[in-house]
């Protein structure tokens, strides 16, 4: 039995009634999708990693490499980031030696200038740039790694975020006249309407599937940890996947496959339709990246995390609140993008 805790009224009983309606059994199953990040549980996990990355120096590419990785598929780069990245640059130089000892160095002027430099140009540089590119730009920062090192960083990051205390991080800096200040969002915690929700379905034999345009080992290691009751399974999840050399390491290369991103979330739909013969009864999401999946054609039920203002879904939005549908309910679930959690209002 699905329990309120702060699911809207509406939403509440449309999911209630919606695993009554399309429970199972073991040979007959339905199927539900959702988003990672700011959908199933709070805050970005890929974001949170990089920023654990950021303040420890976890990279795997050497100085001579931070140019190409920073730099690999943006064409046109405006003179400030351009000073930005050459400052990135040297000051890595100095701190890739003492990287091991990262106490030692976190009081001198160039830890101050990297970690407020990487800032800026990933969390609001890159967050800036066209949205496929953007999500891919973030699988830049694992070259060289392997897959257990990946792993390993990804579960430290995690387990330091998940009971941090500060809502966020600030970096300032100066570069050219320009004053580039940086906040990022910090924590990772489960969203228990989410949590008893996906459970709940289980339970009732509708199988349960997350598709991220998030790296997907790192999505993995959050998603299937005994520190959290979600209890996914790997192949459960569909998220973007670096290409590895000969070696084991990634490169900068994706795998075009896995490009889990705006119509690219509507392609894994597809699949898991043709594995089921049947389309998808919920998809769960939060953002335009999630556009192409909450319209997917045979769609019984699409559920929109209120968290922010995306054009792309301002019409889905409208939608669930005039309760006046076509083919596919729409549920729109209220946010506070502070705190992380659900509001009942």
């Amino acid at each position: 039995m699905l329990n309120k805790n702060s699911w809207t009224d509406y939403n509440y009983e449309i999911l209630k009634n919606m695993i009554e309606e399309y429970k199972g059994d073991k040979k007959q199953k339905n199927f539900v999708v959702t988003d990672w990040d700011n959908t199933a549980a709070s805050f970005d996990v890929e974001e949170n990693v990089l920023l654990y990355q950021i303040l420890n120096l976890k990279f795997a590419f050497e100085p001579d490499d931070i140019e190409k990785v920073l730099l690999h598929e943006i064409d046109d780069v405006p003179d400030v980031i351009s000073k930005l990245v050459e400052r990135i640059k040297d000051s890595y130089k100095i701190l890739y030696k003492c990287r091991e000892n990262i106490e030692s160095i976190k009081d001198t002027e160039e830890y101050r200038d990297f970690t407020a430099g990487f800032s800026y140009f990933y969390f609001i540089y890159v967050n800036s740039l066209e949205y496929g590119l953007s999500s891919r730009k973030f699988l830049h920062v694992f070259y060289k790694m392997t897959e257990d090192e990946l792993r390993a960083i990804a579960g430290e990051a995690i387990n330091y975020f998940k009971n941090f205390n500060r809502k966020s991080m600030e970096f300032e800096m100066e570069v050219d006249g320009k004053r580039l200040h940086t906040r990022i969002q910090t924590g990772l915690r489960e969203i228990p309407e989410q949590v008893d929700l996906i459970n709940t379905m289980r339970k009732s034999n509708i199988d349960v599937y997350v598709c991220s345009a998030s790296c997907k080992i790192v999505v993995e290691e959050f998603a299937t940890s005994k520190d959290f009751q979600y209890g996914f399974k790997r192949d459960e999840i569909m998220a973007m996947i670096p290409l590895k050399d000969g070696e084991g390491r990634y490169t900068l290369e994706l795998n075009k496959d896995n490009l889990t991103y705006l119509q690219g979330k509507a392609r894994y739909l597809k699949k898991l339709e043709e594995k089921y013969n049947k389309p998808p009864v919920l998809y769960m999401g939060d953002s335009r990246g999630d556009y192409y999946a909450l319209t997917y054609p045979g769609l019984k039920y699409s559920l929109i995390v209120d968290r922010d203002d995306f054009e792309m879904l301002n019409k889905l939005k409208e939608l669930a609140k005039s309760k006046k549908f076509e083919d596919t309910i729409y549920m729109l679930q209220p946010f506070d993008k502070i705190e992380g959690k659900f509001i009942s209002e």
